[in-house]
């Protein structure tokens, strides 16, 4: 009745409702002339049947004729629209309620509209529902749905087939309750991420109904409402039962490898370790399983593995150990060492997998290493005392002459361009002449510092009691005015003398109270110490310690290198030849030189001299 009543709504048409509204007031009004004019309220009938069948504008058209009509025919005097004052209040009673005739009917009918097309569209959600449900159980997966107290409200063919309980025997009861799941972790934590990421993957136990356990590959999806609250899980589950069996099976084999054995997959994810691996790497398997292979590669080469690894997986193949290759992996503490690593594809049905033998060649590298260092000390030694004062003096005569000649005509005419022709050079230009002269500058002290070291080499020892107090004092005065206005909190504790020459032991002084001022220029509140360590051997151990940089300890041998910087020239200035004189000075006077640093946490040098006990 409602479905005929809307489509009759629905075929109306403008001409129609307001025809409707002439034809119900004139049958309104002859029938209630026939009755003799004794019941108006037939005027209100056609009105709410106008009203309720073709709408608002229809209806205030019938108001208006039954008004007219009722005055002309009805009222004295008939035949005629005048109106008393005394029939005021019978229209004004006449018209509120027939608006409120039409008020009404408007809102019924519009409520009617309303709830037809709920259910209309509750028909189709319900129509659609039931196709997806029945598409659902073809699928072989196993698929149900849960609301939030996780009671089971829909269990297609495939939950069936896997866990053996019917639909009815599932809708309506707790999935964990009825499954027994087991869970990888808290259920709490695990919903918590299914609320934050409306997902979650992982693996759970299930127990069957004839009581057999099955692992599954579980996935949920979460649905909410319009109002963002969640309302269901849709669960897919996948039987990894006899997957995981063979995975232990090639876990026993990984297990009696003497290797460290690594499985990886195609998306480089480690998924199997064997514990060698947690021997020889530091790590639990826990922390290695799931994560991409480059943990256990040094940094330095993790931005260029996965090409590598992509590479491989391209056109996979075995790969021996000892094929000539460097490698190097990393321990979870940072370390670095040397490997040799053997691979070998393996395909299964989850696709192709990498298994990794690695063997740690740190002892058989220490040992090539120590006989080639012996090896490469033999020659030298062998070649040095030969050539090394014709070496010193052709390097100072070349530098001398033959490099400071072209580099001054460098620099200079590289002033007089400047000088010349700045004002038509851009900006680009103008920073390149800046670079050359910076350059030629930075090339002069370099050599002026190499022609120093090589002196160094020759100049003949003049040893004499020095006393490194009054030598200490000296340097900080020099230093200190290269400081300028920094402060600088000193602390130089009680000096010995020492045997040795005191200009070079000067300049060694020097190098290193300027290399702490130097590092410690960023520092807000520097402070540098020099003192020393008397023991009762024959030597006096001196140290100049600050608060600066620092240095990290696995680079500390190449400290006294020629040329070796551990900090970028642009961070701070020098040629790498300081450090290297000191170690040529202190060498000159049978003593050691060492260092002791930790990355911004300052650093201590060490030299020891001869003492002054005779």
């Amino acid at each position: 009745m409602a479905q005929e009543k809307s489509s009759f709504q629905k075929d109306l048409s403008p001409i129609q409702g307001y025809g409707l509204a002439v034809v119900s007031v004139a049958v309104a009004f002859r029938v209630d002339l026939s009755l003799g004019g004794r019941i108006p309220g037939l005027f209100w009938i056609a009105i709410a049947l106008t009203a309720w069948y073709a709408g608002i504008g229809p209806a205030i058209l019938a108001l208006v004729l039954s008004i007219l009509t009722v005055d002309y025919y009805f009222t004295e005097p008939r035949f005629t629209f005048a109106i008393t004052r005394a029939e005021i209040p019978y229209y004004a009673a006449f018209i509120l309620f027939a608006v409120l005739i039409i008020w009404f009917s408007a809102i019924r009918r519009r409520v009617e509209r309303e709830l037809l097309q709920s259910q209309e569209e509750l028909q189709k959600e319900v129509a659609v529902r039931t196709e997806q449900a029945s598409l659902l159980n073809l699928t072989h997966d196993t698929i149900f749905v849960r609301d939030m107290t996780e009671v089971i409200t829909y269990w297609n063919r495939g939950a069936q087939e896997l866990y053996g309980f019917a639909p009815d025997e599932a809708i309506g009861k707790r999935s964990h309750d009825l499954l027994k799941t087991v869970f990888p972790a808290l259920i709490e934590d695990i919903d918590a991420e299914l609320r934050r990421t409306g997902r979650w993957e992982g693996e759970l136990r299930h127990t069957r109904a004839n009581g057999t356990q099955v692992v599954v590959s579980s996935r949920w999806s979460l649905r909410r409402d319009d109002l963002e609250r969640p309302v269901a899980i849709l669960e897919t589950n996948n039987d990894i039962t006899e997957r995981k069996q063979a995975e232990q099976k090639f876990s026993g084999l990984l297990e009696s490898a003497p290797d460290a054995m690594v499985v990886v997959n195609q998306q480089g994810k480690i998924v199997l370790v064997n514990a060698q691996v947690e021997k020889l790497f530091g790590y639990q398997r826990e922390e290695l399983l799931g994560h991409e292979i480059e943990i256990l590669v040094p940094e330095r080469f993790r931005g260029r593995h996965p090409e590598h690894r992509t590479g491989f997986f391209g056109e996979p193949r075995v790969r021996a150990m000892g094929q000539g290759l460097e490698l190097y992996a990393q321990r979870k503490d940072g370390t670095e060492f040397p490997v040799e690593i053997s691979l070998s594809p393996l395909q299964t049905e989850e696709g192709t997998l990498v298994s990794g033998a690695v063997r740690d060649i740190t002892e058989r590298k220490h040992r090539e290493d120590d006989i080639r260092a012996l090896n490469q000390e033999l020659t030298r030694r062998s070649t040095e005392l030969e050539s090394l004062n014709k070496e010193l003096e052709a390097f100072a005569y070349s530098v001398s002459h033959d490099l400071r000649a072209p580099l001054r005509h460098v620099a200079g005419y590289t002033e007089m361009l400047q000088k010349n022709i700045s004002s038509a050079l851009n900006e680009k230009s103008q920073r390149y002449m800046i670079t050359i002269l910076d350059s030629a500058k930075r090339m002069a002290n370099l050599i002026d510092d190499l022609l120093a070291f090589s002196r160094i080499g020759r100049a003949e020892t003049r040893e004499s009691t020095v006393s490194l107090e009054q030598l200490v004092k000296e340097v900080l005065s020099e230093v200190k005015q290269d400081a300028g206005e920094r402060k600088i909190a000193w602390r130089v504790g009680a000096l010995p003398n020492v045997q040795g020459d005191r200009s070079m032991l000067r300049l060694v002084l020097v190098n290193l109270v300027s290399n702490a001022v130097k590092f410690t220029r960023d520092v807000p509140q520097a402070g540098i110490e020099i003192g020393c360590i008397e023991n009762k051997s024959d030597e006096v151990v001196v140290f100049v310690k600050d608060n600066g940089v620092g240095f990290d300890m696995k680079y500390a041998n190449k400290l006294f290198g020629v040329f070796q910087r551990l900090h970028p020239t642009g961070d701070f200035e020098g040629t790498g030849i300081g450090l290297a004189t000191v170690q040529r000075i202190i060498h000159r006077h049978r003593g050691r030189v060492w260092a002791e640093g930790l990355v911004d946490g300052g650093a201590t040098f060490f030299f020891s001299v001869p003492n002054d006990r005779r």
